[in-house]
């Protein structure tokens, strides 16, 4: 998995010079941080903010480790076989119209694992942002540069989130208020290859994250996510999304996601010593508690190390 986070070339599939469009914000976000070989890819240009652009990656002379492929679905499948062909060893598939809109659209992306898997490569999406680190100031996402502007601020909180424009608006937002500072924020999508044990134990690893916080809809391998958490010495945090009947619905067609028995996650996630948030505000305020070593008790016979000051009555017994 590291080849992802300090690759050695990076190419960006649907590289534009048209602004407001995710092929610009990408290679332009990509530009600000990372200092390897950038290689736009887009048969239309020559050049793209003074790159050489390529017409197909099987042009690209020199290192490449990784792919952002921002193309329409259909065409992706013919961008990986190019990929493959070429040695690379993981790509971020960033477009969506694949499993979360329909069956065919699941087809597609069955078809495009299958690519990856007979190469050797792995997939990160699709249906996703990327990734940001901020120690490191890499946007591998084609979130908008404004955005980004004075936020990119190194903290010890990472983030793993199972969607897009969660860890684009919301992420953004807590990052202008400074209300948060990240480390890590991973975007992971319809995580048809690449899912969140893999992440999970790269941050556990990782000696910038302090914290790990969870948004996701879905658990692949709930048995090794299960002996992660318990083994960990970070403190974690998960919200878990498709609670209800209604929710679990919607987050099929979010990232086509089967979202389980809640009542037995909860359960699970309990006896794995997990904090569990019920909103994305809740989430940052624990993650935002654990940060300041402040401790949590995860049990009714722990004592906390939480005093509540308030010039309001009401508003210290809510929050007690």
């Amino acid at each position: 998995m590291d080849f992802f986070f300090e690759p050695n070339g990076v190419a960006v599939v649907g590289a534009t010079t048209e602004p407001n469009t995710g092929g610009h914000h990408l290679i332009t976000n990509l530009t600000l941080g990372y200092k390897g070989p950038i290689y736009p890819v887009n048969p239309k240009y020559g050049e793209v903010l003074g790159l050489k652009c390529f017409p197909r990656v099987l042009d690209i002379n020199g290192p490449l480790d990784i792919a952002l492929i921002f193309v329409p679905a259909q065409a992706v499948p013919q961008v990986l076989e190019d990929c493959v062909i070429k040695g690379v060893r993981g790509v971020i598939i960033e477009s969506s119209g694949f499993a979360e809109v329909s069956p065919e659209g699941k087809a597609l992306q069955n078809q495009c694992l299958a690519i990856a898997r007979k190469g050797g490569m792995r997939i990160w999406g699709p249906n996703c942002m990327g990734f940001i680190d901020t120690s490191k100031q890499y946007v591998f996402s084609f979130i908008t540069t404004e955005s980004l502007k004075g936020v990119m601020n190194p903290g010890h909180i990472s983030l793993i989130v199972q969607s897009g424009l969660l860890s684009a608006g919301f992420i953004t937002t807590l990052m202008t208020n400074k209300t948060l500072s990240f480390a890590k924020i991973f975007s992971i999508g319809n995580k048809c290859d690449v899912e969140e044990t893999e992440l999970l134990e790269y941050l556990l690893k990782d000696p910038s994250t302090k914290i790990i916080c969870l948004y996701l809809e879905s658990f692949l391998n709930g048995r090794r996510f299960f002996e992660l958490a318990r083994s960990s010495d970070k403190p974690i945090v998960v919200l878990k999304g498709g609670k209800s009947l209604l929710g679990a619905e919607a987050s099929v067609s979010h990232t086509a996601s089967m979202a389980g028995n809640d009542e037995l996650i909860k359960g699970v996630l309990k006896q794995a010593g997990i904090y569990q948030a019920d909103d994305f505000f809740e989430m940052a305020d624990i993650a935002r508690a654990l940060e300041k070593n402040f401790y949590i008790p995860r049990s009714f016979q722990g004592k906390a190390r939480i005093a509540i000051l308030s010039y309001s009555g009401s508003a210290g017994i809510v929050t007690t």
